[in-house]
């Protein structure tokens, strides 16, 4: 949980930097995790956090859980504009929804590569 709270503030001082209005939903019943504006167009967010990785790839698990094990919803492509994650190496990979309809989840290889952002800061993060 700790890892998926610096997702989380990563991808706020991410968007701040890149001249993004951040904003931040009051409950947790939406899809998305953020809403950004900039130039007055609206966009949502939603973030996660990998740190498992298979095949040498960072899988990153899409699906939403809630607070009873019955609650898992699949990725609401309809109701998220770009998906952003942080890998245990501390590595953004920032993902219009439109470019992939994956529900479950997402294997971080060659086809993002184009939108990966790699930060120059250094974490020792437990990969599992």
């Amino acid at each position: 949980m700790k890892f998926a709270n610096t997702a989380v503030a990563v991808a706020i001082t991410w968007f701040t930097q890149q001249d993004y209005v951040v904003s931040i939903p009051l409950s947790e019943n939406q899809s998305y995790d953020l809403v950004v504006e900039k130039d007055g167009i609206l966009k949502t967010v939603q973030i996660k956090s990998v740190t498992y990785k298979a095949a040498g790839k960072f899988e990153v698990g899409l699906r939403t859980t809630g607070r009873s094990p019955i609650e898992h919803r699949d990725f609401d492509h309809s109701a998220v504009d770009w998906l952003f994650v942080l890998t245990a190496d501390m590595t953004i990979y920032f993902i219009p929804t439109s470019e992939f309809s994956n529900t479950n989840s997402l294997t971080l290889g060659d086809k993002y590569a184009r939108f990966k952002y790699v930060l120059p800061i250094k974490f020792q993060v437990p990969m599992i």
